[in-house]
């Protein structure tokens, strides 16, 4: 039920050819990226996830100022971003 898949983060069509999933697991990526790529990114993200599903970064990530569509969740040791 888990795949691990190597793919190029900026190119939005392979991005839009994965089915949709419940988690992405994006630790410690989007720092590396400028905010226009970050967007870029983090907008194909966000559409393939499912409703309700979670996008997890690393602790020195964020998504302010970067999307406003996700609804930032704490957990007991670790945050996330729902759509």
């Amino acid at each position: 039920m888990v795949k691990f898949k190597n793919i190029n983060l900026y190119d939005a069509y392979v991005i839009s050819k994965l089915p949709k999933f419940d988690v992405i697991f994006c630790a410690n990526v989007l720092i590396y990226f400028d905010p226009e790529s970050k967007e870029k990114v983090v907008k194909s993200l966000y559409d393939r996830l499912n409703d309700g599903g979670y996008l997890f970064l690393g602790n020195p990530e964020s998504l302010h100022n970067v999307d406003q569509k996700f609804d930032l969740i704490h957990f007991t040791k670790a945050m996330a971003y729902r759509k």
